[in-house]
């Protein structure tokens, strides 16, 4: 089930925007921004405006708001599947999560990450990067990547591999925005996760 996270976090993106609990690789050298020039949707995907960005989701794709368990008041999910349908069925999902409330740096919330990996006794094969990257208009930035193999869902303990890619801005110091693609492989989620996230604009 794609929204299974350890057993702290319900779904899949609860430390983003609760605790900022992220990874470590944190850093990196910089490089060239992908996220500068005009929005342009990919092939096969249509615009999503969110509050002050724009980002491609998949044509077909609902997007609608929702909640994730510990987040700080003030927080916004919005949950996108195929169809609108549940995670668990389609298994991938792109989250966009909004707090307004980080007491922390990018790379205070991606070593929060790493440590939850490495201390999680549900999960396994947890692997975890992040790269510094440029975001017009943006404090600062961060592309992170996520694998790790648990249980497929709490009542079937068939052992899964999930993957996780997302874009981590910092528009101002304290407000966060997440921008979460998430795929169980080899049950049938495929979402691009650079065409999404490569899309990504700040409507200045």
């Amino acid at each position: 089930m794609i929204r299974r996270r350890r057993a702290a976090w319900a779904r899949l993106a609860g430390p983003l925007v609760a605790v900022g609990v992220l990874a470590a690789g944190c850093g990196g050298g910089g490089s060239s921004s992908p996220f500068a020039g005009a929005f342009h949707a990919p092939s096969g995907y249509a615009a999503y405006h969110g509050s002050g960005y724009i980002v491609a989701m998949p044509a077909g794709y609902v997007a609608k708001r929702g909640t994730l368990s510990d987040q700080p008041p003030g927080s916004t999910v919005i949950e996108a599947t195929r169809g609108g349908s549940a995670a668990a069925k389609t298994q991938s999902e792109i989250l966009l999560l909004e707090n307004p409330h980080l007491t922390m740096s990018l790379d205070q919330v991606v070593s929060n990450l790493t440590e939850a990996d490495r201390t999680n006794t549900s999960v396994s094969n947890a692997q975890l990067s992040a790269t510094k990257t440029t975001v017009p208009g943006a404090h600062d930035a961060r592309i992170v990547t996520e694998s790790y193999v648990a249980p497929d869902s709490p009542t079937n303990p068939t052992a899964t591999r999930f993957e996780r890619k997302w874009l981590m801005v910092l528009i101002k110091p304290g407000l966060l925005l997440d921008v979460v693609v998430a795929n169980a492989p080899k049950l049938g989620g495929n979402i691009d996760a650079n065409a999404v996230i490569d899309s990504f604009r700040l409507e200045q």
